[in-house]
């Protein structure tokens, strides 16, 4: 489906869409029957998208305009602004897809879900947003009135490029580092998976079905814009220091 320049490229990507397992009680970052298993210095409630090795992926990807260490030596955000969430959630649209029982029910899957749920803690599902818009965003997201808007990409997205001014206001600290839209997907590898040619790439509405391969695939796609990046030696390098690309 990709074309890699090289094996770098691909063992990057491998690492990048593999299930990540936060444990607070874990020591250090290992890869154990295919899942990479992370410690968390984080104080808050134990999370794939706030583990040890998720924030050492965030130091890398956004440190043009990260100006001091996500977490502080408490283990606390530095700046509530920068903090890691995950894109595309589970439990509504897996809700969506096949009801609340056989939502709680693994057995009961069908196999689109179980890729989903295998993939969504990856790093190419992971990004930094302001706290109150991604951690404790709630089911109504901050200047919308759209429902269950942080459960999909493509509608807080699309309230953004709509409100850019009020969303440089309410965080400048995060949102002032975009001049426009434009960067805003350039710097979080939006660029040609969420929006394609200027254009956000809407997903979230029809069959659960539909909404969860699609969301597989604009994963997998970020996942190759990260890659095919200036920063895919430097995550290659961060990946080999524990181990995780022999």
């Amino acid at each position: 489906m990709y074309s890699f320049k090289n094996k770098k490229q691909k063992e990057v990507y491998n690492i990048l869409t593999t299930t990540i397992v936060s444990n607070k009680d874990f020591d250090g970052i290992k890869m154990i029957d295919g899942v990479i298993y992370s410690g968390q210095k984080y104080v808050n409630s134990t999370d794939s998208d706030m583990s040890d090795f998720t924030i050492g992926f965030y130091e890398i990807l956004y440190k043009d305009i990260l100006d001091k260490e996500i977490l502080n030596n408490r283990g606390e955000l530095s700046d509530n602004d920068f903090a890691g969430d995950t894109m595309n959630s589970f439990n509504t649209v897996a809700k969506k897809a096949v009801g609340l029982d056989k939502r709680k029910n693994p057995n009961d899957w069908p196999p689109y879900l179980v890729e989903f749920n295998s993939k969504y803690h990856s790093l190419c599902n992971f990004w930094l947003v302001p706290m109150e818009i991604g951690r404790t965003g709630g089911v109504k997201h901050p200047m919308s009135k759209m429902q269950a808007c942080k459960d999909y990409v493509d509608r807080f997205l699309k309230v953004y490029s709509n409100k850019i001014e009020d969303y440089n206001k309410k965080y400048p600290n995060y949102f002032s580092k975009f001049e426009d839209f434009n960067e805003f997907a350039k710097i979080n590898f939006l660029e040609d998976s969420y929006v394609s040619n200027g254009q956000i790439i809407s997903f979230s509405e029809g069959r659960g079905e539909k909404i969860i391969n699609k969301m597989i695939e604009l994963m997998e796609n970020r996942a190759y814009r990260i890659v095919t990046s200036e920063y895919c030696d430097e995550l290659y390098d961060y990946f080999k220091k524990y181990g995780l690309i022999k």
